[in-house]
């Protein structure tokens, strides 16, 4: 084996544990902008969904905040926000204008929990079915 093929060799193996250490869910942005939910050609088809896609990435600093404008939708939870916003890049779910949003849950202690900071909820109907709280 040449000098070229060991530095190749040598370049592939480093790539490889650099990719190992530092997977791509660790390099992913966080939200940021005005996404959708429901509707036609949404951002994500479900509540659920975009609340799990901003727990796992959270919000983009120095963004300015993320706006999940909510279309017509009935959504049965738990549902549990874990990201945090900022008072410079707060998080906001709104209901579309001249939508009905509805969250419930049939079971567990809430419909709707919000664990970190600077959340707003706008214009939902959140209804608690034999729950805790």
């Amino acid at each position: 084996m040449n000098q070229a093929n060991r530095i190749s060799a040598s370049a592939i193996i480093t790539a490889f544990l650099v990719a190992l250490a530092f997977p791509a869910t660790a390099m992913a942005q966080g939200l940021s902008g005005d996404k959708t939910v429901g509707g036609t050609s949404p951002d994500y088809a479900t509540f659920l969904a975009a609340v799990t896609d901003l727990n796992t990435n959270g919000v983009a600093a120095g963004g300015g905040g993320v706006t999940f404008l909510v279309s017509a939708l009935t959504e049965t939870g738990p549902f549990q926000v874990t990201a945090s916003g900022t008072s410079a890049d707060p998080i906001v779910f709104k209901a579309a204008v001249g939508e009905t949003v509805t969250l419930n849950s049939t079971t567990g202690t809430y419909v709707l929990e919000l664990k970190g900071a600077y959340i707003t909820i706008e214009g939902f109907n959140v209804v608690s079915e034999n729950c805790a709280r």
